[in-house]
């Protein structure tokens, strides 16, 4: 899993993203939800979504391409109630406790990791959507639902 660590951080460091952990520290951040996938044969390029909720504000996401639009990201604003739905879920199955999903391959299959932190807690696991059973389908599911951007192939 180590290499496959690797490759998020890559990610993020091309991107030029602040790690999640420096997010929460943001005064007035009370939740961050990150989205990376890496697509291992380049048939898309590695996206990047970061969903934040700050106090009196609605959540908002933001969603890098790596290599398009120089890096700058896509923005939209959350609805409270999809906001609230898709925190749900990852309360439902207890995210929080999960682990990375054993048996990943770091080749020949497209990974995603999905971070969560909250206050001074932060979480993170990685799985291959196409081998996603269980807790890990239904994170991939729910971020299909509720962040489509972050899943959609734009070619590189």
């Amino acid at each position: 899993m180590e290499r496959i660590a690797h490759t998020f951080r890559q990610v993020a460091e091309r991107v030029s993203i602040a790690p999640v952990k420096d997010l929460i520290k943001q005064p007035g951040m009370r939740n961050v939800h990150r989205v990376t996938v890496h697509y291992h044969d380049f048939r898309a390029s590695d996206a990047v979504a970061t969903l934040t909720q700050r106090l009196s504000e609605p959540a908002r996401l933001e969603v890098i391409y790596e290599g398009h639009f120089d890096h700058k990201p896509l923005t939209r604003q959350f609805s409270a109630t999809d906001f609230e739905r898709f925190c749900q879920v990852f309360l439902n199955i207890r995210f929080d406790k999960m682990i990375d999903q054993q048996g990943v391959s770091p080749f020949g299959v497209d990974v995603c990791m999905v971070e969560r932190a909250s206050g001074g807690f932060e979480r993170s696991i990685i799985f291959a959507p196409s081998k996603a059973d269980g807790y890990y389908a239904t994170v991939y599911n729910a971020v299909s639902a509720y962040i489509p951007e972050v899943v959609r192939e734009v070619k590189s």
